[in-house]
C-alpha cells in the first residue's frame, strides 16, 4: 500500500463543457435525429465523467483522512 498523499483531482475542462453544450444545441436545432442522439450520448457521457470527478475528490479526501489516522 502506498502511504503517500493522494494526488489532487483532475482539472475540469470548463471550455470543453461549453463547446459540448454548443454542439448539443446545434445538433438538436438541425432536426437530424441521428446527430441529436449522438450529441446527447456525448452529453450524458460527460455528466457521468463529472460524477466520477466528484467521486474522485471525495475518495481522495477520505483516503487522506484514513492515512492521517494510521500515521497517528
Amino acid at each position: 500500500m502506498n502511504r503517500g498523499a493522494v494526488p489532487p483531482p483532475h482539472i475540469r475542462d470548463d471550455e470543453g463543457r461549453r463547446r459540448l453544450l454548443l454542439c448539443v444545441r446545434d445538433a438538436v436545432r438541425t432536426g437530424d435525429d441521428e446527430a441529436a442522439r449522438a450529441a446527447l450520448v456525448l452529453l450524458w457521457t460527460s455528466q457521468h465523467i463529472d460524477n466520477l470527478w466528484r467521486l474522485e475528490a471525495h475518495l481522495g479526501e477520505r483516503a487522506d483522512v484514513a492515512r492521517e489516522r494510521i500515521a497517528g
